[in-house]
């Protein structure tokens, strides 16, 4: 999946069948129901849901590939312009050996 180049249109359509699609969106489904639970009043400030803008679709697969990839051993991972989405979550769950900053 990893792309290093520009994306075309087949890469972005080969993202959203993927497992690892699947995935992110069934995290970031619980991750909206819970913030939306817990913090109803700044959930009516931002946005309804982080993963379906149209950039982010293939923004998260590619970044989650990027960093499987690079996954062996601790380490530190930097979510620069996370805002308050799934995405550091998911990651400090998947990767629990490393360090998350956002």
């Amino acid at each position: 999946m990893i792309n290093h180049g520009l994306v075309k249109i087949r890469d972005y359509h080969e993202a959203l069948i993927s497992p690892l699609f699947s995935e992110l969106e069934s995290y970031s489904d619980k991750f909206t129901k819970l913030q939306k639970e817990l913090f109803p009043e700044f959930s009516k400030r931002w946005v309804k849901d982080s993963f379906h803008q149209w950039s982010r679709q293939y923004e998260y697969p590619f970044a989650a590939d990027a960093v499987s990839a690079l996954s062996g051993g601790k380490g530190k991972i930097l979510d620069a312009g996370s805002g308050i989405t799934f995405f550091p979550y998911y990651l400090v769950e998947k990767y629990p050996d490393k360090k998350i900053e956002c």
